[in-house]
């Protein structure tokens, strides 16, 4: 029904929903409405029959509230089943709000998504809420600044019609369109009454009052179009970027993706991907990493000397350059500069310490650094020396605290950083208490093909009708559900100004970004009430531990392990170490203390500090959380591995103090004196501090007296 008449003879005009079906089945009319034009008669009868029927004319207009308008554009279609007509196919794109564009063409319904790479398409876009004082227009004319989208400022009832305005860059690309009428407008060139007149907007001559419909226009005329010129047209609206949950540290936990490119995450950025051109200063992108970007080089350089470690690590002795290390003379000053340049000066040096040993300025050259090695009487810092490109991580402190962090605790397999064991094992050596670690560096450097990332960029302000993203979850922490299912994806369609998912729901609808939990055994939860959850993870982490005293040319280490006595511990020469120990913090009463429990042989047995006659040494017992003996301070450690380096050096004969070293080549140094390694009588003899390299000739059984 379309009209109704109440017994008081009251008329009400109330469109059935169905009657879309005749808009649907009309032809084409391009950009304008639909309509459907009743000339209708009203009769009424008197109960005297002497008295003639009385009646009055009524014209109904019934106005489609859809329009649609013939669009090309580079698309990508999608076959309707079950459709037999075009009708039918205009019907199925009213009723879903997810569907922007229709085409009825060779027999088949299509939809279509915009995108840029696909081919040229010529279908009808849907105009939602197509009324005069909501919908937008569409003016196409030569001058580029006249031609645009007017959207409505509101009614006018001096002209009869609607005034609409095109807000430009500047206040001259500012244009006003409206029905031009010269009882008010006065008479205008090319133009008649009910034409399409623009005019430049004037703020000292144009007075409007849009909620009384009152608009006296006084800019200077443009152009004037017929009132159907196919110039003018329904226009469809950009959609504003999608509201999206962001989590509480401020990263997204939804992952935008763009169908229309191959690249997945067009617009999410993790903290940990390298910053992408076309990304700027956004979150995730710390101030710092953006600034360390050069201009111009697309986020791929070499970069700057970087600092891996500050505090008493150094690179192994082994990875030292021939004639790698230097000290500060009389006349030659060491300062890091002169450290750096003599590294860059070196082609196969990689990495370069400077610092301060036993208070003398000097400079360490390394060729490689596969591990870092404490050495006491050491402060300085460790830095790589870059020499191919490499890009810049969005935020290395964020990546490594949301994500890196907990791949180096849970994980045996080895990110794609630069210099990725080296910041995972300075790490470790904060977790162990921090004993000889000022800093440690985050990841920061990666290849430029380590992953997908130049691609990227954020989200725009505004979308074009037609437009579809993906949206799924940040798989790290959260999950897709729509209502209690899960759901790996959703879609969004830009129609008209506004959002719809793949359930024609508004927005995103029910579809959100669950967070997970994470499950572990008893005491996590104490860890996480005083924020060392990472001890949680570091407790179950397998070490090793070893030590570098060895022949110069060997590439064996000492590891610490349970010797063949029932309690004994040793340092065992091997090629390499394996997992020997777990250093756990459960029931420690010390942050820098450790139980340190043996891998080999039974699972229960722990470090114990004895003392054997004045000297403490370590042995292998039941593990015990009460045995105070047990909670080994990781400061003691570089001394109990001398301990053993000295009471095996004993025990074959030999005997060792810090600062000595015999001509065999055994020994570790702690505190140097200089008088021990030369001689005025021996200046020949050559040697560096850290591994000493003794080449000389000596007639007669070595001894330790020389």
């Amino acid at each position: 029904p379309i009209l109704e008449i109440t017994k008081d003879g009251t008329v009400s005009i109330s469109p059935a929903a169905s009657l879309t079906q005749l808009f649907d089945a009309m032809p084409d009319v391009g950009g304008t409405r639909k309509s459907l034009v009743l000339d209708c008669a009203i009769w009424g009868i008197f109960p005297d029959a002497s008295l003639a029927p009385i009646h009055a004319g009524l014209s109904v207009e019934l106005l489609d509230n859809m329009c649609w308008i013939s669009q090309t554009f580079r698309g990508v279609p999608t076959e309707v089943s079950s459709i037999t007509s075009p009708a039918q196919c205009r019907s199925n794109c009213r009723m879903s709000f997810a569907c922007s564009h229709f085409q009825w063409q060779d027999g088949k319904c299509y939809r279509y998504r915009v995108d840029p790479e696909g081919d040229e398409a010529v279908a009808f876009a849907k105009v939602t809420g197509c009324r005069a004082q909501s919908a937008c227009l569409q003016v196409s004319l030569s001058m580029w600044y006249q031609s645009g989208v007017y959207c409505p400022i509101g009614p006018d009832i001096l002209r009869g019609g609607v005034v609409y305005r095109k807000d430009g860059t500047t206040p001259e690309e500012t244009v006003l369109l409206s029905t031009h009428r010269p009882a008010a407008d006065g008479t205008e060139v090319d133009c008649s009454d009910g034409d399409w007149i623009l005019r430049r907007a004037d703020p000292t001559r144009d007075y409007m009052v849009p909620e009384h419909g009152h608009f006296e226009l006084g800019g200077t005329k443009l152009a004037c179009l017929p009132a159907a010129s196919s110039n003018v047209q329904f226009a469809v609206a950009s959609c504003p970027g999608p509201n999206l949950t962001a989590t509480t540290s401020g990263l997204q936990a939804m992952v935008v993706d763009d169908p229309s490119t191959s690249e997945l995450a067009d617009h999410w950025l993790h903290p940990c991907d390298c910053i992408p051109p076309a990304w700027g200063i956004e979150p995730p992108v710390s101030p710092e990493a953006f600034e360390a970007v050069p201009p111009k080089s697309s986020n791929s350089f070499i970069p700057p000397p970087f600092e891996i470690v500050s505090g008493q690590f150094v690179c192994p002795a082994r990875s030292t350059l021939l004639n790698g290390v230097h000290f500060e003379t009389d006349t030659e000053a060491m300062e890091r500069d002169d450290c750096e340049a003599r590294c860059k000066d070196e082609p196969g040096c990689n990495f370069f310490w400077h610092g301060t040993q036993q208070g003398a300025n000097a400079c360490r050259l390394f060729d490689s650094c596969d591990y870092l090695v404490r050495e006491l009487g050491l402060e300085g810092r460790l830095s790589a020396l870059p020499r191919e490109a490499s890009c810049q991580v969005a935020d290395p402190e964020t990546c490594w605290a949301t994500t890196l962090r907990r791949q180096s605790l849970s994980s045996a397999i080895s990110m794609p950083f630069h210099y990725w064991s080296l910041h995972q094992q300075c790490d470790e050596a904060l977790l162990l208490g921090g004993s000889g670690v000022n800093q440690c560096a985050r990841p920061t450097y990666r290849a430029p093909t380590s992953h997908p990332w130049s691609h990227k960029k954020p989200l725009p302000d505004t979308f074009r009708h037609g437009t579809e993203l993906i949206v799924s979850c940040w798989e790290e922490r959260y999950a897709g559900l729509r209502g209690a299912q899960s759901a790996g994806q959703e879609t969004l369609h830009c129609v008209n100004g506004e959002w719809f998912n793949s359930a024609d729901e508004p927005g995103l609808g029910s579809f959100v970004c669950g967070a997970c939990v994470q499950i572990a055994s008893p005491g996590y939860t104490d860890a996480e009430r005083r924020n060392e959850q990472e001890l949680y993870f570091f407790n179950r982490m397998q070490l090793s531990l070893f030590t570098e005293v060895s022949a110069q040319d060997s590439e064996r280490v000492h590891c610490l392990e349970p010797g063949v006595g029932e309690e004994e511990i040793v340092l065992q020469q091997h090629a390499d170490c394996g997992a020997t120990l777990l250093a756990e913090a459960d029931g420690i009463t010390s942050s820098d203390s450790r139980h340190l429990r043996l891998l080999k042989g039974s699972d229960s047995s722990c470090l114990e500090g004895i003392m054997e006659g004045d000297s403490p040494i370590v042995v292998h017992r039941n593990c015990s959380s009460s045995n105070v003996a047990q909670q080994i301070p990781m400061d003691d450690v570089p001394g109990l591995l001398w301990r053993l380096h000295s009471q095996a050096h004993e025990q074959a004969g030999h005997r060792l103090a810090p600062g000595l070293i015999d001509c065999a080549g055994r020994g570790a140094v702690g505190r140097v004196d200089f008088g021990h390694l030369f001689k005025v009588s021996q200046a020949a003899i050559a040697a560096f501090v850290g591994r000493f390299q003794l080449p000389v000739s000596h007639d007669g059984i070595a001894g330790g007296t020389w």
